[in-house]
């Protein structure tokens, strides 16, 4: 239970739009919460999802990517590092959410 919450209401992934746009998506590459098929779902349509209201710097980007890569797609996470298997994992996923949080979306 707890494994598919974290993959369907916590972001995994940022991404850019065509139009330049930074958007979360959860694991299942949907907004957030979304848990099925969204009917004609268009990363680049900015009603689909959440958008951040601040841009990301080059050293923000850094602190949220599991590679301390500035480039898009940024992953907040992946397979060996999950938030849900193990304290420091968590820890370091909490820490994310909190500059992702500070940033603020609309």
């Amino acid at each position: 239970m707890r494994s598919n919450l974290y993959c369907t209401h916590f972001p995994y992934v940022i991404q850019k739009t065509q139009d330049g746009e930074i958007v979360i998506l959860n694991r299942i590459s949907k907004p957030l919460g979304y848990t099925k098929h969204i009917e004609d779902f268009d990363l680049d349509n900015p009603k689909h999802h959440p958008i951040l209201k601040k841009p990301l710097t080059s050293d923000i980007l850094k602190k949220l990517s599991i590679d301390g890569s500035d480039t898009f797609p940024i992953f907040l996470y992946h397979d060996k590092c999950l938030p849900w298997s193990s304290r420091e994992h968590e820890k370091s996923y909490l820490k994310k959410l909190s500059i992702l949080g500070s940033i603020g979306i609309h």
